[in-house]
């Protein structure tokens, strides 16, 4: 074997080597790698996404028992009764400052507010919060009427009217019998 056939052997030994190495070695361990990078990259977004949802959490919570205080009576703790009898109490003092007292003011009830998932009522979870429903009687003029309505949306109290009957009173003189529907949000704890 001449010099140049050696040569041309030991370039060819070393290509084939090299390949074998790249083959068996490098290019498993490089497939390898980079599969873990694209795993980390993975698990980090997963861990900002878990991270998100951590401080959205805190900040519900934080809403939730903002809400809760907002909800509640003068002095905190309060029973279904007390807070209904808070809301009368908004309720009657809304009305006087709008010219008319009601005839008839009362609750009717309370139950829980699954917020339309039928599926936690159903598991016997507890409810986040409670609806108080009440019916609002009087005798009033459309003015004082509509002031008393305006007075009741801008109120700090989380109320809505879920039914409103106007009639007008013969020979009245403007006056109408107005039956509303109220329906008051409550912490939950108050039906138990």
């Amino acid at each position: 074997m001449n010099a140049r056939e050696r040569t041309l052997a030991i370039v060819t030994g070393v290509a084939v080597a090299a390949g074998g190495g790249w083959g068996l070695l490098v290019q498993p361990a490089w497939e390898r790698w980079t599969m873990a990078d694209a795993q980390a990259r993975g698990l980090e977004k997963a861990l900002e996404a878990e991270e998100s949802l951590a401080r959205g959490l805190d900040r519900s919570r934080k809403e939730r028992l903002e809400l809760d205080a907002r909800l509640r009576p003068e002095g905190g703790e309060g029973s279904a009764g007390l807070l209904a009898a808070a809301f009368l109490a908004h309720v009657r003092a809304l009305g006087k400052a709008s010219g008319f007292e009601p005839s008839t003011l009362r609750q009717l009830g309370a139950r829980p507010l699954f917020q339309g998932d039928k599926r936690r009522a159903a598991r016997d979870e507890k409810p986040p919060f409670a609806e108080l429903t009440f019916e609002l009687r009087a005798r009033t003029t459309l003015d004082k009427l509509t002031d008393f309505l305006v007075r009741l949306a801008d109120s700090d109290r989380a109320v809505r009217v879920t039914s409103m009957s106007v009639t007008p009173r013969p020979g009245g003189g403007g006056e109408l019998d107005v039956d509303l529907g109220l329906v008051a949000l409550a912490p939950a704890d108050v039906l138990q």
